[in-house]
């Protein structure tokens, strides 16, 4: 057996009735580590800082590449967390909406030619987007066939939930519209299904966006009871611009076979779609 270096130190010895003891100490003997203890503990110390290193590292890059993705949103659009291709086309203005009573748009009223056109503009968007736009998105789409650059293609949410809101509209004139089931050529229990996904569709997309804009109230009623209270009108809201919007789509639409003309085309041209 190799002998181990020793080395002595004095250590004093406290509580010692003796003074000589208490003063001088007792040596007692020391092993110094071997060169291989030496190593590890080497090793160890610096396989602890290279650990901590790395994790700063991961660290940095984590926040890093927080800090880029929020970089790369415009303060325009901040809340929208998942990639649109349009939205650096969001601006935000306030509106003031119609009571729908004493005040109309020109979507309401009974059905008419004008009325339609209006609501076929309203939806009728199908956007053409670059390959590394859609690379971009949450969910994967397929490129347009036969289309010369290669390009993707996509609809907004808003021009679907349209899209369902006109069919429910047409729900409510069975007299002067053929039913869901006849102009789409399909049984009525697809068309009720339909209809249903209509409503839920338009209701998660109204919980989605959850406007907080306030309705307030005033006294009313036919005797001006002021203990009764009456939904005012004339309110404000916060609203996304819907014309910095209409231009991004225009600038971006493509045509199908089920769509031969740009929707411009359509309205400027005076041509309508039968809903009859």
């Amino acid at each position: 057996m190799k002998n181990v270096p020793i080395s002595w130190e004095k250590v004093p010895i406290l509580g010692s009735t003796s003074s000589d003891i208490a003063e001088e100490g007792v040596l007692f003997p020391i092993k110094k580590p071997c060169l291989v203890t030496r190593i590890v503990s080497v090793l160890m110390k610096i396989g602890t800082a290279a650990l901590w290193a790395l994790g700063c590292f991961f660290l940095y890059l984590t926040v890093s590449a927080c800090t880029s993705r929020e970089a790369q949103i415009s303060p325009v659009h901040r809340d929208q967390l998942t990639y649109s291709p349009a939205q650096d086309a969001i601006r935000y203005k306030e509106q003031v909406f119609t009571n729908g009573f004493t005040e109309t748009s020109r979507y309401q009223g009974p059905p008419s030619k004008e009325l339609d056109r209006a609501w076929w503009a309203l939806y009728t968007h199908m956007t053409r987007i670059p390959p590394e736009d859609a690379a971009q998105l949450e969910n994967t789409t397929v490129p347009i066939p036969g289309d010369p650059d290669g390009y993707y293609g996509v609809i907004f949410d808003v021009f679907h939930s349209l899209h369902c809101l006109d069919e429910l509209r047409k729900h409510l004139w069975p007299d002067h519209y053929k039913s869901f089931a006849e102009r789409y050529h399909v049984s009525q229990e697809v068309a009720d299904m339909h209809m249903d996904h209509c409503v839920d569709a338009i209701r998660q997309s109204l919980m989605c966006h959850a406007d907080v804009s306030t309705i307030t109230f005033n006294h009313g009623g036919p005797n001006d009871d002021e203990t009764d209270l009456h939904i005012s009108g004339g309110h404000v809201h916060t609203c996304r611009d819907w014309e910095a919007i209409e231009e991004y789509v225009a600038a971006h639409e493509f045509v199908t076979p089920m769509r031969p003309k740009r929707v411009e085309d359509i309205i400027l041209g005076g041509e309508w779609v039968d809903s009859e």
